[in-house]
């Protein structure tokens, strides 16, 4: 385990603004040609990447699979060697090897490891800013998380995730690709919270699953407050009520710990004043709220 991730409960905890910032100009704009024919890689994704293309290196499928060892610095090897042979290999073979790092970001993105998750989306950007337009067909795969790693807890992933998307589009394609990625997001999102996303306790070992979940759900719930007026789908406004109205996953996610309490109040404090929201009042949200009113814990709202 690297050092900045033994140093964890010292860390800064990252402010969202950037992120709000990224979103709340990015409008509500179709048609990004970058995304037309898109194709989503199968579900979450890859437990072990298979690395047996015929057209790979062994330098890339070594560190392909160093990717998906459980122990933390094998992975965050893996990430940095492959970081480097993009620098020297064929833009073939980089175009061959890019599906099954896509295939798997979306757990190394939420890795348990703060130097894992940074390396993860340095490793995407470098990829994107070598095969341009010949990466656009994985974009829906790979941006509604790094959309996400925006709200991570670390300053250092939120650095890196608005790197990427400030460095890889053009103003314009930005705000399509964000605009077009709000849903996709939201959904990671709200599988966290109802405890159904299958990599919420996915980890390698080097947190408790209840540190896990503690951190995801706490993201989690930053994210939605600042996706959830953006939303247009009816389906998605259910789901968030649908969470905050079911006694047992309300209480379920409100006795998390402190920095999920205090999202819960957040995201509720914020649905209050949208008009389809007008329901939360009948959640557990107003007693929580005169329940812990004199909660020493200065997290808690």
């Amino acid at each position: 385990m690297s050092k900045q991730q033994r140093r964890k409960g010292s860390a800064k905890t990252a402010s969202s603004a950037q992120a709000a910032e990224l979103l709340s100009s990015s409008g509500h704009l179709m048609g990004f040609i970058g995304f037309d024919g898109c194709g989503n890689l199968p579900a979450y994704l890859m437990e072990n990447i298979d690395v047996s293309h015929d057209g790979i290196t062994a330098e890339i499928r070594n560190a392909l699979k160093k990717m998906t060892k459980k122990d933390a610095f094998t992975r965050e090897k893996g990430l940095k060697e492959m970081i480097s042979l993009l620098e020297s290999v064929e833009v073939e073979q980089i175009e061959k090897c890019f599906p099954l790092y896509a295939s798997s970001f979306p757990k190394l993105s939420l890795d348990g490891v703060l130097i894992v998750r940074t390396n993860s989306i340095r490793l995407l950007e470098s990829f994107i800013k070598v095969l341009k337009k010949n990466s656009e067909r994985y974009m829906k795969t790979v941006l509604p998380y790094v959309i996400f790693a925006m709200y991570d807890s670390y300053t250092q992933v939120v650095q890196f995730a608005n790197s990427l998307l400030m460095n890889c589009f053009a103003e314009e394609n930005r705000r399509k690709a964000i605009a077009l990625c709000v849903q996709p997001t939201c959904n990671i999102v709200l599988q966290i919270l109802d405890r159904t996303h299958p990599l919420l306790l996915k980890g390698e070992g080097e947190e408790t699953e209840n540190q896990r979940e503690c951190r995801l759900s706490t993201q989690s719930l930053v994210c939605l407050t600042t996706l959830c007026e953006r939303l247009d789908s009816t389906s998605e406004k259910e789901r968030i009520m649908k969470i905050m109205l079911n006694k047992h996953l309300f209480k379920h996610l409100i006795n998390l710990s402190p920095q999920v309490m205090n999202g819960m109040f957040s995201l509720g404090l914020h649905l209050i004043t949208l008009e389809w929201a007008n329901e939360i009042l009948q959640s557990g949200l107003p007693i929580s709220a005169l329940t812990n009113l004199d909660n020493s814990n200065g997290l808690v709202v």
